[in-house]
């Protein structure tokens, strides 16, 4: 698996961006942690897996492409998500 990712950071939120490549199995998933403990998922991967079909290969096909922003609060840690124009808060 390889990931290809872009983090930026502004007043309040994290821009992330990314692709993961590679083979999927036994199964892709992608998240970032903030300092409490909290994470959000940024990926599930969206191919069905099998050892004896998704392990052949070059390790080279686009798994999963996101993209998203995560709001945080003044010591980073994560209030909510916007995701695809919606907004979800992060319950506390």
């Amino acid at each position: 698996m390889k990931t290809d990712l872009s983090i930026t950071s502004g007043d309040g939120f994290l821009s992330i961006s990314g692709v993961i490549t590679g083979d999927n199995f036994p199964s892709t998933e992608s998240f970032i942690t903030d300092p409490k403990g909290n994470s959000v998922f940024l990926v599930v991967g969206f191919y069905k897996g099998s050892p004896f079909t998704s392990l052949r290969g070059d390790n080279n096909r686009d798994i999963s492409i996101f993209d998203l922003k995560v709001s945080t609060d003044k010591n980073g840690n994560f209030t909510g998500v916007n995701f695809a124009g919606k907004d979800y808060n992060l319950d506390k």
